[in-house]
């Protein structure tokens, strides 16, 4: 793992380019980037739901 520090957070840009091409869902399939993704779209109030890819997967087949 990495320590970011200063400036914007790689999941801090991930959401805001999800948002400016207007989606409303993020998928992946890293668990540490579904903590990050969906804990950058809560603290900054983002309409955006992060779901991991298994879950997707899970919704289609049932």
């Amino acid at each position: 793992m990495f320590l970011e520090t200063g400036g914007t957070g790689l999941s801090d840009m991930r959401t805001d380019e999800s948002v400016a091409a207007g989606a409303k869902t993020i998928v992946t399939a890293c668990p540490y980037c579904n903590l990050n993704l969906q804990d950058s779209a809560k603290t900054r109030n983002l309409e955006l739901e992060v779901k991991e890819l298994a879950e997707v997967i899970r919704e289609v087949i049932l």
